[in-house]
């Protein structure tokens, strides 16, 4: 099965909102801009999904009897991909922050803080299904393998939410490291940065 790549979901989207024109719950509050946003965001999503998840939203709107947005279907479409939020204490609302903060910097700086490759495209600390946090990063649907300098940064942004626990949450170590990724590196990820790190101090 083919996924339907950027421009086809733009073009789904703006169907979308043509069809519901002048409806009560419509999509005639999303501007181009938002359209290219929620397109980015479901890299991945069948046309399908994005139906339900439009439905989903229709709903909900005319429980809160609201209109449309675009918080209102990324809302949506997270509880239908990842699950109804999750609440939990202060404490691990913060730690959670700083973690994500950690991944989403790292993304920044592995572009020298311009818009690239590994730029933050989305952060959120709402905790849903498996995750308490996430950060996602710019998607490139085209792209069919990575360089080894390209696989080093992405291993780095993997390695700093952790990072940024240990230099921040100072007196909250222990519920940090409750809180830190669930998947670890794994032999071939840490072996690349250890060939990285022994090339460098090398030169």
């Amino acid at each position: 099965m083919r996924w339907p790549n950027r421009n086809e979901r733009i073009a789904f989207l703006k169907k979308k909102k043509d069809e519901l024109k002048g409806l009560e719950y419509s999509l005639d509050l999303l501007t181009d801009q938002d359209i290219e946003y929620l397109a980015d965001v479901t890299a991945g999503t069948s046309l399908s999904e994005l139906t339900n998840v439009l439905n989903v939203a229709s709903g909900r709107a005319a429980e809160l009897n609201e209109k449309i947005t675009r918080d209102l279907i990324i809302t949506c479409f997270e509880e239908y991909v990842y699950g109804e939020k999750r609440d939990y204490s202060p404490e691990h609302v913060w730690i959670t922050a700083i973690h994500e903060a950690g991944h989403a910097f790292m993304g920044f700086f592995c572009d020298n803080f311009e818009p690239g490759r590994f730029t933050p495209e989305y952060a959120t600390i709402i905790s849903r299904g498996g995750y308490l946090g996430l950060v996602r990063h710019k998607s490139d649907e085209t792209r069919v393998g990575y360089s080894k300098d390209e696989l080093i940064k992405l291993i780095r942004i993997k390695l700093a939410g952790r990072a940024a626990e240990m230099v921040f949450a100072k007196g909250n170590e222990a519920l940090a490291q409750a809180l830190c990724d669930r998947s670890k590196l794994d032999t071939g990820e840490m072996r690349i940065i250890l060939d990285d790190d022994v090339n460098r101090a090398k030169r």
